[in-house]
């Protein structure tokens, strides 16, 4: 199961979905953006994860949980992306 949310910003018309996994397995999901008029390829993404979903940072293991931030490439109107474990997602393109 996973919560997803989107916006789109109106100045450049960017898109951010949101994406929860509250889950102890990661979750695969085909995300389909053809009814959109997405002219980049690229797309901005940005992960938080944890082993659990109650852990936290402590001053021994300052970046126990930490964004991590990528880029990937997409050729078709339609993807699969995995949603780690215990993770909030960003995923970011025009």
């Amino acid at each position: 199961m996973l919560d997803v949310s989107a916006t789109v910003r109106q100045k450049d018309g960017e898109i951010a979905l949101f994406v929860v996994n509250y889950l102890n397995e990661p979750q695969t999901r085909k995300i389909d953006v053809s009814d959109l008029s997405v002219s980049d390829k690229l797309i901005s993404v940005w992960t938080l994860s944890g082993t659990s979903l109650d852990a936290v940072n402590s001053f021994q293991e300052k970046d126990r949980v930490a964004p991590v931030g990528s880029a990937m490439e997409f050729n078709r109107n339609a993807f699969e992306h995995e949603f780690p474990a215990h993770s909030v997602t960003i995923l970011r393109f025009k």
